[in-house]
Parts: C-alpha cells; sequence; structure tokens
C-alpha cells in the first residue's frame, strides 16, 4: 500500500486529480478480476459489465490522452506525460493486488499468517493499527533522511495544508475499515466508491480544473461502472 501510495503522489504532481482519481478507483474491477484469476473466483454477469463499462471509460480516457487533448506532452515532455499517465494505473494495479493479499490472508480459515490472537471482533483494529504504524515508520525514516540530506522543509505552519491532508487521510483510513465491518458493507461500498464523484467536483472548484466534455464524459462513464461494482459487490 505504501508503493501504491507513493506513485499515487508522484502521479498528483503532473496529471489532473479529476483524472487520477477516477482511474485508481478502478481498482476494484482489477482486484475481481484478480480474485478470479489467483483465487478461483466467480463473478455474476452484471458485475462482468461493471467491469466492462470502466474499461470502456478508461480505454476512452487512454485515446484522449494520446490525441493530445490536454497537451500535456509539449507541458511535460512525452517521456514524462507518458509515466505521470502511468502513476494511476499502477496505484489501482498495487492496491488491487494488495486487496487480494487480504481477502487471502485474512478471510481464508485455513490462512497459516493470521494475526495471533485475531478476532472477528479485533481484525478491524488489527488492520488499522497495522497500518497507520507502517505509515508512522515511513514518515520516520523520512524525515531522518531529510534531516540527514540537509533538505529543508519548512515549519509546521508552513505545512499546515499537508499536515491537514495527512490528518484527513488518516481519519478516511480509519472510518473505512470500521464501516466496511460494520455489517452494513452494502450501504458503505457505493457511498465509499462515491469519493472519485466528491474528489471530481473540489477539484473543479479548488484546483480549478477543467478538462473537455469528452474527458467528462469518459470519466462518468468509469464512475457509473465503479458506483454499479459497488453495489453489486456489497450485496
Amino acid at each position: 500500500y505504501i508503493l501504491s501510495m507513493a506513485f499515487s503522489f508522484f502521479g498528483m504532481r503532473f496529471i489532473e486529480e479529476s483524472i487520477s482519481d477516477p482511474i485508481e478507483n478502478t481498482s476494484g474491477a482489477m482486484c475481481s478480476l484478480m480474485c478470479v484469476l489467483f483465487l478461483g473466483d466467480k463473478l455474476d454477469a452484471l458485475v462482468w459489465v461493471a467491469i466492462g463499462i470502466i474499461a470502456v471509460g478508461v480505454v476512452g480516457i487512454g485515446f484522449l490522452e494520446n490525441s493530445g487533448d490536454l497537451k500535456r506532452r509539449q507541458r511535460l515532455g512525452k517521456k514524462l506525460a507518458i509515466i505521470a499517465f502511468c502513476m494511476p494505473f499502477l496505484y489501482a494495479f498495487i492496491d488491487a493486488f494488495g486487496c487480494v493479499l487480504d481477502i487471502y490472508f485474512l478471510e481464508m480459515e485455513t490462512s497459516p499468517l493470521l494475526a495471533i490472537g485475531a478476532t472477528e471482533d479485533t481484525i478491524e483494529v488489527i488492520a488499522n493499527t497495522s497500518y497507520e504504524l507502517t505509515f508512522a515508520l515511513v514518515g520516520l525514516v523520512m524525515f531522518i533522511f531529510m534531516k540527514v540530506k540537509g533538505i529543508k522543509f519548512g515549519s509546521m505552519v508552513e505545512q499546515k495544508d499537508k499536515a491537514l491532508a495527512a490528518v484527513c487521510e488518516t481519519a478516511g483510513q480509519l472510518t473505512y475499515v470500521y464501516a466496511m465491518a460494520s455489517g452494513h458493507g452494502n450501504i458503505a461500498a457505493p457511498i465509499i466508491s462515491g469519493v472519485c464523484v466528491v474528489s471530481l467536483v473540489l477539484s473543479r472548484i479548488f484546483l480549478k480544473e477543467k478538462l473537455s466534455k469528452k474527458h467528462y464524459f469518459f470519466i462518468g462513464i468509469i464512475i457509473v461502472g465503479i458506483l454499479m461494482l459497488a453495489v453489486l459487490e456489497g450485496e
């Protein structure tokens, strides 16, 4: 998950959030496909339809990117533009693979790697604690690295926007795990998947991102597929 977030943050520097976030949220569809490939799961026909809808949207966005509608290649150069566009896909792939590992190690009753003493009542607490402590450790390592290298990053006041983002990310992870463990996943899943809709709106308001009508059309297709998949998986 740390690697996937690294790819995501790198891509954010060069690609519009309105595009990257819907693509990153296709990890749910990738996870479903990986479960079929690696865990032998069976998918309903409507789930395949939802995955197909997402694929159409992604292909459409990819076509528009290659057509140069956003002129990213002229701004960043061909190589960096391609790398930037690949970042949200790498995030989605790694995130999906991580979810498959979660399913295998945490839901398989015969798994030899279940946390010692973990039960259905405590597994979300253990998962959350492990997640947050891992990122805290990475943060500490990066802090030491920056100190050793003499990199100046300013005071907490100067970095208040990043501090607020970190708090929101942590709170989001906390509420996500408990929402999905509440027994009402059929309600929580579509709401959580709707984050790409919220991101699209906020990006337009605060980041002043303005895409072409074609971009919004294919992004809308992706969002429809994501919400459809979330509802079907939550049933």
